[in-house]
């Protein structure tokens, strides 16, 4: 895996809405949430796509707020693995806005 030329990047991350580069060393996207419940699914969703792809960005939440930083980190820059993974979040956030999404609550007790 390489690391992104900049012009790769901006071509790309024009076609991903929402997401905004720094320089060629991560992609970043704020998402917001009515309630902190919705921030929760959203990101447990996320880490369901985090394990399999094998690809873990920093995420980042404040009240309803969720910050998603991509980079790989073995390359210290943008891949085209962190593009993937930026359409398959927008996804998540596109499938939650249309409809109400069920997940699955796993006890601890």
């Amino acid at each position: 895996m390489t690391k992104l030329p900049i012009e790769t990047i901006v071509t790309h991350i024009t076609k991903i809405t929402g997401w905004t580069h720094v320089g060629n060393h991560a992609i970043i996207k704020n998402f917001s949430f009515p309630s902190f419940e919705k921030t929760g699914q959203f990101v447990y969703l996320v880490t369901k796509i985090m394990d399999q792809e094998k690809h873990y960005p920093q995420i980042s939440i404040t009240d309803f707020n969720v910050q998603i930083s991509l980079t790989t980190y073995d390359v210290e820059g943008v891949t085209g693995k962190d593009l993937v993974m930026a359409q398959k979040i927008n996804r998540i956030e596109n499938q939650m806005s249309e409809k109400s999404i069920n997940y699955k609550v796993i006890q601890t007790s």
